[in-house]
């Protein structure tokens, strides 16, 4: 059984709350010169610590380590538990369970095999929007590392967001199924602040249903279907894919979101700019944008490598 309407505005009501409570924290502009790290090809990442510029393998590998211990933690990934001690090897081992592992195992940097300077590069280019294939040829990695990585870090986002425990495991498992495509995310803005929310009751089959027996208004862009505004959403979001032929014509005009709708202006040009949106990457690829808009404000770059070093607390495996 799915979420009584009242029920999920509950929710959704708390969520926003939380995240604008988390927006009253000292931002990281991350402006300075002094706070900016020197990547390769003369990029630069901002540095939550303008004394640690890494500019070697080992620096940035020393910086992305202390960001996997923060508090002065490092449990064992497979048990959970502390101490793990270091081998001659370079290797970590734990004193509870044995279980011999890498400094990033159990973490979303340690399912790209990368030097880590390649990881601060790719997280900036990631960070400034730039295509895989264009960061792949100007890092000088493959096409399919650079995705990886990518795709990694948008798990890490969705893996950071206050209603993780909600999506996860709803992506856990509806991947590579066929129905995986369906699914409807509900927008909500208040305050300045976006929330994605996965809608558990509906699929694109009602919103359908909805538009030809209700007069549901439909807008396409990017791949996208989007609607006029529905309970308490501002606007349901689908992705064109998943209709198929069945779809119709998704062309009405000034709906609610298009009348200076703070998240959808900043989310328009980037559908606009994208040829489509695969129907499993809809939700990974939104709360990448609630993220971004949410966090404008902040030096997103070390957030994200943050997140990445993170320890989730259930694996995501695609």
């Amino acid at each position: 059984m799915g979420e009584e309407p009242f029920v999920q505005a509950r929710r959704v009501e708390k969520l926003l709350f939380v995240l604008s409570a988390s927006k009253r924290l000292p931002a990281v502009k991350g402006s300075s010169p002094n706070s900016l790290i020197l990547l390769k090809d003369g990029l630069t990442m901002a540095n939550p610590d303008p004394f640690a510029s890494p500019a070697t393998e080992q620096e940035a590998r020393d910086y992305l380590v202390s960001l996997c211990r923060l508090g002065g933690h490092f449990p064992c990934p497979r048990c959970g538990r502390e101490p793990v001690y270091r081998l001659k090897t370079g290797r970590l081992r734990c004193k509870a369970c044995a279980y011999t592992f890498q400094d990033f195992t159990g973490r979303r940097l340690g399912e790209v095999h990368l030097p880590c300077l390649d990881w601060l590069a790719l997280i900036a280019h990631f960070v400034r929007e730039t295509q895989p294939a264009e960061a792949a040829r100007l890092l000088g990695v493959s096409y399919n590392t650079a995705r990886k990585a990518y795709h990694a870090m948008r798990l890490a986002l969705a893996a950071g967001a206050l209603d993780a425990a909600q999506i996860l495991p709803v992506l856990d498992r509806r991947a590579g199924e066929p129905g995986d495509g369906h699914l409807v995310l509900g927008i909500i803005e208040k305050n300045g602040l976006a929330f994605v929310d996965l809608v558990p009751d509906l699929d694109a089959q009602t919103l359908l249903i909805f538009k030809h027996n209700f007069r549901l208004r439909t807008a396409a862009l990017g791949g996208v279907v989007y609607t006029d505004r529905y309970r308490h959403y501002d606007a349901l979001v689908a992705s064109a894919a998943a209709f198929g032929d069945a779809g119709g014509h998704h062309r009405n005009r000034a709906l609610f979101v298009e009348s200076g709708h703070g998240f959808w202006s900043f989310v328009a040009p980037r559908l606009k700019g994208r040829r489509g949106i695969g129907a499993a990457d809809l939700t990974l690829y939104f709360k990448e944008l609630e993220f971004r808009y949410n966090n404008r404000d902040r030096a997103l770059d070390p957030l994200i490598a943050g997140l990445l070093c993170a320890r989730p607390a259930r694996a995501l495996e695609r």
